[in-house]
């Protein structure tokens, strides 16, 4: 009877650990297009209102996206982007 419940207590840690490790996986896909869509389009953007818009989504995208693991601050605020573009290279990336 004990061997059992160490067995189902064991499969239950593994498919949940199996299930975050899968959910994280997503939210980087997500976070990664978010910044992958801004930088291709970048260029397309005519209007600072239009840039502002995709920077702003695109920081919305990735706030909804952080990682589970991510306990640095509980959610963004107008003064904390998520992102910054790259004076070098004028590529958008994430704040570290």
């Amino acid at each position: 009877m004990l061997r059992n419940i160490k067995i189902i207590i064991i499969t239950v840690l593994v498919t949940l650990s199996g299930a975050l490790g899968i959910l994280e996986w997503r939210r980087s896909v997500v976070r990664a297009d978010a910044l992958t869509e801004l930088n291709y389009n970048w260029s397309g953007y005519k209007t600072e209102k239009a840039k502002t818009e995709a920077v702003i989504k695109a920081n919305a995208v990735i706030e909804q996206n952080r990682s589970f693991f991510d306990f640095s601050n509980s959610g963004a605020s107008e003064d904390e982007m998520l992102i910054r573009q790259n004076q070098k290279t004028g590529q958008w990336e994430l704040v570290r």
